[in-house]
């Protein structure tokens, strides 16, 4: 122990007395680290506001939808007690369950005499999704409980095609379950600021109101939206959910991506078929995007790691020769040449160290400086924005790998030259 705690005490007054000369490497290990952290932080922030975004647009982390046939663009879930009952017994650490009916892409909005077709018109429960409508971002009115009323909140898409403010009456025209068309006039309350692929052209209505409109009963519902207490279970919950729910209702394969629900849409079946999804199914296409990223953040993680590695094993060399006569002296008074390695490396990853915390700052300093910037004028990047502007997510897995490849780094480059300057024999350096 003695030892180890006089190599310890050694290599941080050798490392204090020669900073001046680890400056280089410094910078040169820090800017390295910091970039590759800013930019992995702020994609797994992108990824965590996507994340958000969808879970707001869909209302929950799994979700049951029931489909018949005879009328795609309505979803229908008549055995929606049996499944309320199988989410009890098969999901203990859901939180809540949000009942919605959905109107898939045939609702159409009319204002003096413009149309604009909705891709979701929502029926929604207010009481039970209150906090989610206070979450919301509004350019027009603001979150309150639409219960029993005929009001309706717009995407900010929708109100600027037909030119419509917050008090406005519109008609809501849809097909009713059997078939007939039907109006509905409805009083715009707020207006939601989102136009991203998850917001846009999409309206919300008291589902009671909505039920009515299409000949359903009044407390029917298309898809249960369930939140769990991890997200991240979502995948492994639908497996459990689809398995259980199969052994009573009839039960579409498990959803894992987009093709796979289009395939399923596809076949043919009577009567009500279920679906289990997960909330990564409809963000799929989006976080492959952002893997993607993250796969160049890293390849220039990796070029820059490269360049990093030739500077540290040359710097260091250098460094070495100027401490030719320190490192002889020491083997010449008795010093095992195992200890002056040992130094070596201990103060290496005091420089490794140093590298990291200032790193670890400037990146802050880069993800500020980024965040004073707006991005909403980037077409379809609004989904990755929180407020117009990027922000990031720092988590513990991306700190301590990106650490460790950077120890890859320098350990080498320290050990392989200290190495050969302790192969030469003591009286050589000293001649």
């Amino acid at each position: 122990m003695m030892r180890h705690m006089n190599r310890l005490r050694i290599a941080a007054r050798y490392l204090k007395g020669h900073l001046r000369r680890f400056f280089f490497l410094i910078i040169a290990m820090s800017f390295c680290f910091a970039v590759v952290t800013s930019m992995t932080a702020v994609s797994a922030g992108m990824r965590e506001q996507v994340y958000t975004a969808a879970e707001q647009h869909y209302a929950g982390h799994l979700f049951v939808l029931g489909f018949q046939k005879r009328a795609m663009h309505l979803g229908r879930m008549p055995e929606g007690d049996q499944v309320r009952e199988v989410v009890n017994q098969i999901l203990p650490d859901y939180t809540r369950i949000v009942a919605r009916t959905n109107y898939f892409t045939q609702g159409i909005l009319y204002f003096n005499g413009s149309a604009v077709r909705q891709k979701y018109v929502y029926g929604v429960d207010w009481e039970a999704e209150e906090e989610l409508f206070r979450r919301q971002a509004y350019s027009a009115g603001g979150s309150a409980d639409l219960t029993g009323t005929n009001g309706v909140y717009l995407s900010r898409h929708t109100a600027e095609e037909l030119n419509i403010a917050v008090g406005d009456a519109v008609l809501l025209e849809v097909d009713t379950w059997t078939g007939q068309k039907n109006l509905v006039e409805l009083t715009v309350a707020a207006i939601i600021d989102d136009d991203s692929i998850f917001g846009s052209f999409r309206c919300y209505l008291d589902r009671t109101l909505l039920n009515t409109s299409l000949g359903l009963e009044a407390d029917a519902a298309s898809f249960y939206g369930i939140y769990l207490d991890s997200p991240r279970r979502a995948p492994e919950a639908a497996q459990e959910l689809r398995a259980a729910l199969s052994m009573r209702l009839p039960t579409a394969a498990l959803i894992e991506e987009k093709s796979a629900f289009t395939r399923e849409l596809n076949r043919s079946w009577e009567g009500t078929r279920y679906f289990v999804i997960p909330l990564e199914v409809y963000v799929s296409q989006v976080t492959s995007l952002l893997q993607a990223m993250d796969l160049v953040s890293y390849f220039l993680y990796l070029v820059m790691a490269l360049i990093t590695l030739a500077s540290v094993f040359v710097t260091y060399r250098l460094i070495l020769q100027e401490r030719e006569r320190e490192l002889a002296t020491m083997q010449a008074i008795g010093i095992p040449r195992a200890d002056i390695s040992a130094v070596l490396v201990l103060e290496s990853l005091g420089v490794l160290g140093l590298s990291l915390g200032a790193g670890f700052l400037l990146s802050l300093l880069m993800i500020a400086i980024s965040g004073l910037f707006s991005y909403d004028w980037i077409p379809g990047f609004e989904i990755f924005l929180r407020n117009g502007r990027l922000s990031a997510r720092f988590t513990l897995v991306q700190l301590v790998g990106n650490s460790l490849l950077l120890a890859a780094i320098v350990i080498p480059a320290v050990l392989i030259p200290s190495r050969a300057q302790l192969a030469r024999k003591p009286v050589e350096s000293l001649a």
